[in-house]
């Protein structure tokens, strides 16, 4: 009985967890805003290449539920309507950590302790417009909801499919900085305003610790299971 009801939960959980994939291809678990009212073509839309940080502050990932932590599985960004995504990148990287603060101080970009989360040395980024662009992550990412969210993302060329942007939400106060064109990246500038981003959580220390094993009747070999349907 106990290893009945083990299976019974084991299933739930498969299923829970395939309905959980379907829905994060299309809406993130947790984001900030969808409904941002402009557009910036840093990083993405930038031939030469460019490179940008965003801080995310405490208690901003709160749609639609307030973000619980765990592990950052995939990372999303909001493509805004009219900016539909189609290009190829060379040297793609993501790069998260998390700081205390609750803004950033001008002047130079956030160094150290940087987590490169996804890398590609070439990689093609499509996405239609008024959608979730989404990124699965080489390896999870420990995420503490006490903790603002400090996002790195940068690319050294473009072939510029489209106009495309990232939907931004008007927010006072300094959220992120920039670099001039091309690589190697230099600090350029900060401006006020937040994307619209999001991600997909799974709790840490998360584990299938329960195993059943099943033994079949008359088994060719140790490693296969005959075949009894009628027709085969």
């Amino acid at each position: 009985m106990e290893t009945l009801q083990r299976f019974k939960k084991l299933s739930m959980l498969l299923v829970l967890l395939a309905i959980s994939g379907i829905l994060s291809a299309q809406t993130p678990q947790f984001y900030n805003y969808n409904n941002g009212t402009s557009a910036n073509s840093f990083p993405l839309n930038q031939a030469a290449g460019k490179m940008v940080q965003w801080l995310i502050p405490v208690g901003n990932f709160t749609q639609p539920t307030p973000a619980t932590a765990g592990n950052i599985t995939k990372f999303y960004v909001y493509v805004p309507a009219l900016y539909p995504l189609s290009s190829t990148y060379t040297s793609f990287k993501l790069m998260f950590k998390q700081v205390s603060d609750s803004l950033l101080t001008a002047g130079s970009f956030l160094t150290g302790g940087w987590d490169t989360v996804y890398q590609r040395a070439n990689v093609t980024l499509s996405a239609g417009g008024g959608s979730w662009l989404m990124f699965t992550l080489d390896h999870p990412f420990n995420f503490n909801p006490a903790l603002s969210l400090a996002i790195q993302m940068e690319q050294c060329s473009s072939t510029q499919g489209t106009g495309f942007s990232i939907q931004f939400t008007p927010a006072p106060g300094t959220r992120r900085f920039y670099s001039v064109g091309g690589c190697p990246f230099v600090y350029s500038g900060a401006s006020t305003g937040m994307p619209n981003v999001g991600f997909d959580v799974v709790p840490a220390g998360f584990a299938l610790t329960d195993l059943i094993y099943y033994k079949f009747k008359n088994n060719p070999s140790p490693t296969l299971t005959p075949n009894f349907a009628v027709p085969g």
